[in-house]
């Protein structure tokens, strides 16, 4: 693993484990957990930090668990990853105002639609790569599907195996963070190439 891989790491575990100080402490309540209609401060937080925090620690386990693994394996610059989660996270959030307003009224929180984006991503790094194509673009097909088919059925594929212990998942904030990860990747694909073309151009004008 890379050295700044494990510098990021370290940070979103520590920020993840500050925001939910509650899940040891046994507070009945988070006041990170986005509300519609909150203001001040307050709102402003939860707007931000609402995807760190969970509703139990299996909850916590597996988000966490699955975000830190899937980020420790991208490939992409520090500029291109922080990218992708940005847009997947706002990805994931309008999708769940738009599609899903009654179950962000009622409480939202939880990491999973920014690790759909995640995973998006890191099928698409696979797909870049010749010798792992198949298996990149099959499993973007499969995280694709699953965001689908839960919001055409309205629950998660996977919800009854996670006995309430995970509150009620939100489909909608899954396909918003998987078209998020999509717009993320194909943005930092373009930066990319464009700073290339700029270099060359520089340095053929040099030579």
């Amino acid at each position: 693993m890379k050295q700044n891989h494990k510098v990021e790491l370290a940070v979103i575990s520590g920020l993840l484990l500050m925001v939910n100080i509650h899940l040891v402490t046994g507070s009945p309540d988070n006041p990170f957990i986005y509300r519609p209609g909150e203001s001040g401060l307050g709102g402003l937080a939860a707007l931000i930090l609402h995807p760190l925090v969970h509703v139990s620690i299996y909850h916590f386990a597996l988000d966490a668990g699955a975000f830190l693994f899937l980020w420790s394996k991208l490939q992409a610059g520090f500029a291109a990853r922080t990218a992708c989660l940005l847009i997947s996270g706002i990805s994931s959030f309008l999708c769940l105002i738009l599609l899903a307003p009654d179950a962000a009224a009622s409480g939202f929180c939880g990491l999973s639609g920014i690790a759909h984006g995640i995973m998006a991503v890191f099928c698409l790094e696979m797909a870049m790569d010749r010798r792992s194509r198949p298996a990149g673009i099959i499993g973007l097909g499969l995280v694709g599907a699953k965001s689908a088919v839960e919001v055409i059925l309205g629950h998660g594929l996977f919800g009854p195996m996670h006995m309430g212990y995970c509150g009620t998942p939100v489909p909608a904030s899954h396909l918003g963070g998987f078209f998020g990860g999509i717009l993320g990747f194909a943005l930092a694909q373009t930066m990319t190439r464009a700073n290339q073309t700029i270099l060359k151009t520089l340095h053929l004008r040099k030579g």
